[in-house]
């Protein structure tokens, strides 16, 4: 499995049984989402996700989509 994918784990202990983008993984998701803006809008400002609510929103179903993707095959 990629870099980008790890089984959560609480501060208590408690594990879950699916795999989730890590840290590095949202970052990465975010920069390259921000960076195909900027391809298309080179001129223009830096493209910001927090700045941008429906880039948040494009994100998190990213985000949804590559978790699910992750767990296919496992039980």
């Amino acid at each position: 499995m990629s870099e980008y994918f790890s089984v959560y784990v609480d501060e208590e202990g408690n594990t879950d049984d699916k795999l989730s983008l890590t840290s590095e993984g949202f970052m990465k998701l975010t920069t390259e989402i921000e960076n195909l803006v900027d391809v298309f809008f080179p001129k223009d400002e830096e493209t910001l996700i927090p700045t941008e609510v429906l880039l948040t929103d494009i994100r998190t179903d990213l985000q949804e989509y590559l978790d699910n993707r992750a767990n296919r095959g496992r039980s």
